[in-house]
């Protein structure tokens, strides 16, 4: 995911395609957390942590996305 960003934040030909790649690797990692919590790998103390952090980038994510999405139709 930090590879997408990384290359988001520096190919701005390509910005859109690289911020959908790493938000989907966002997702990827959301569902991972979920199945190792249900399967008991991980506590639940520590599922909720990283819940709430995964939840936190997702907004970050997302204002930044509609924010390039904004920039371009200027």
């Amino acid at each position: 995911m930090l590879k997408y960003i990384t290359l988001a934040n520096n190919v701005k030909s390509k910005r859109k395609s690289y911020q959908e790649q790493a938000d989907g690797y966002l997702q990827v990692c959301k569902v991972l957390m979920k199945l190792s919590f249900t399967q008991k790998y991980i506590s639940k103390g520590f599922y909720k942590e990283i819940e709430f952090s995964l939840d936190e980038i997702g907004k970050m994510m997302s204002g930044w996305i509609k924010s390039t999405i904004n920039i371009s139709k200027k």
